[in-house]
């Protein structure tokens, strides 16, 4: 006989004993267990990828950077877009290189981050670590005392 979550289908309920209706729940069980696994996991790398920016913006060089392209991510947060950037940074003390980075835009400053447009970033000197810091990022790491200007 065939047992487990078809067997209802297959044979009828009053065919299959009530073992075999009780190994569906193994199945919903785990189903239910795989859904909140990957829904953790999407929160924490975007908990993880937002230290990672304070971080760069707290402790990195001010730089000014050109946008060379912008990428969705496919991630959005209260409908704000998470974006990728790829960034011509121009320090002022080093050689200009290439760059990528990750940013929550609000869709009313989109058109500020356009290619072509130049943006204030700050890196990590010996990687190509950089985040794009507005003014909203200013206030922020004021109000917590990471950065004082």
């Amino acid at each position: 006989m065939i047992k487990g979550p078809l067997a209802v289908a297959i044979w009828g309920a009053e065919e299959v004993s009530t073992s075999a209706g009780s190994d569906i729940w193994i199945f919903v069980i785990a189903a239910i267990g795989l859904g909140v696994a990957a829904a953790v996991l999407i929160v924490l790398s975007l908990v993880a990828g937002g230290f990672a920016n304070i971080r760069i913006m707290a402790r990195g060089i001010d730089a000014e950077a050109v946008i060379r392209a912008v990428e969705q991510t496919g991630t959005t947060v209260n409908d704000d877009p998470m974006v990728d950037f790829v960034l011509e940074v121009r320090p002022k003390t080093a050689a200009p290189f290439t760059a990528k980075a990750r940013k929550l835009v609000s869709l009313v400053d989109l058109p500020m981050y356009q290619p072509g447009r130049s943006v204030h970033v700050r890196y990590v000197v010996g990687n190509d670590h950089v985040a794009i810091v507005d003014e909203k990022d200013k206030q922020m790491l004021r109000s917590k005392g990471l950065i004082v200007e």
